[in-house]
């Protein structure tokens, strides 16, 4: 089945159910500014047509999450590519409800693309929930057919809603009858741990499938400081972080791997993979004497007195010291390169 054909049967069922027509869409520049937002990714046909044609607000009644303004899609997109890769760069919102999205799959160079996952803030993980944008109209389109939503009125005006519990039974039963995907086989479940996603998701988010694998320690912590004694000292270790602060274009954070502790600034471009596991793997640079670790207790112990003591000014003049210790080049080393261990 087509999307065309998908939308057909989606716009009759409505007008026998008497429910109010789809209106066009009129976001066309909305959708010029995603398609130039994720080249070298692609749309897939069937979701460039969909909202080339509709007005998302009046699929009433609609799924859960539910499908969302094209203007919302590129700002969510854009914020969740960071740097913190909450997913990956080809995962494209479709739909958006109360921290749960579903998440279009864009096409990638060599990858079909395409397939819908359902996702949420601190779910853990990416759940195939249909073969294409196609698959999940035609069903909504069924679901109309047959009758399985309701409607009434409120202070808000009209609403209607489908029946939730059935639209998750038929979408599973679906997607059983679906497999093996071609993409994905019959694989359904993926890990949101970034080291685990399969390696095409990594590829488009400019992660290196190889290099973001563990290397193997060639030294600590206390071999590097005293290294460091006589010049510049490279090597990689093992370890974990035990304080950190941060700022736009990086973190600070110390570092603790059993026989020393170092401070290292980590550029924003090596974090990937800082919230994967507790230890890590980090190729770092020791400058030759390098700076002694700033005590900041004290620093923050001021800020907090006076924040208590309701002296917000006497606070904020006390944290320029702190923000000096912290960003102001007083670190011992720099993360060249971070990685699962």
């Amino acid at each position: 089945m087509s999307i065309y054909e998908a939308l057909d049967r989606l716009v009759t069922a409505r007008r026998v159910a008497g429910l109010r027509p789809l209106k066009p869409s009129k976001a066309q520049k909305e959708l010029r500014a995603i398609v130039e937002a994720v080249h070298p990714l692609r749309l897939p046909d069937d979701l460039l047509a969909f909202w080339s044609q509709v007005d998302v607000f009046s699929l009433d009644p609609a799924p859960w999450p539910a499908p969302q303004s094209l203007d919302f899609v590129l700002e969510t997109w854009r914020e969740h590519q960071d740097g913190t890769f909450a997913h990956p760069r080809l995962m494209l919102p479709f739909c958006y409800s109360s921290h749960a999205f579903t998440m279009v799959e864009l096409h990638a160079a060599g990858d079909r693309g395409g397939t819908l996952f359902n996702w949420a803030y601190g779910g853990g993980e990416f759940d195939v929930s249909f073969p294409s944008v196609t698959a999940w109209v035609d069903l909504l389109a069924t679901m109309i057919e047959t009758g399985d939503f309701e409607g009434g009125s409120n202070w808000s005006g009209e609403w209607s809603g489908l029946d939730l519990g059935l639209w998750d039974e038929l979408r599973n039963l679906r997607l059983a009858l679906a497999l093996p995907l071609p993409t994905y086989g019959a694989t359904t479940n993926f890990s949101d741990v970034l080291h685990a996603w399969p390696e095409h998701w990594r590829t488009s988010s400019g992660l290196d499938p190889v290099a973001d694998r563990g290397h193997g320690a060639t030294t600590t912590i206390a071999g590097l400081l005293e290294r460091a004694r006589h010049g510049d000292a490279r090597g990689t270790v093992h370890a974990r972080i035990v304080s950190s602060a941060g700022k736009a274009d990086g973190l600070l954070v110390t570092l603790d791997d059993g026989s020393a502790t170092v401070s290292v600034w980590c550029p924003a471009a090596v974090t990937a993979y800082m919230n994967t596991q507790a230890t890590l793997e980090y190729d770092l640079l020791v400058k030759r004497s390098p700076a002694t670790q700033a005590d900041t207790g004290g620093m923050i112990a001021d800020i907090q007195r006076a924040a208590l003591s309701g002296d917000l000014a006497g606070a904020q003049s006390a944290a320029m010291p702190l923000y000096d210790a912290l960003f102001g080049g007083s670190h011992q080393a720099e993360a060249l390169a971070i990685r699962p261990v």
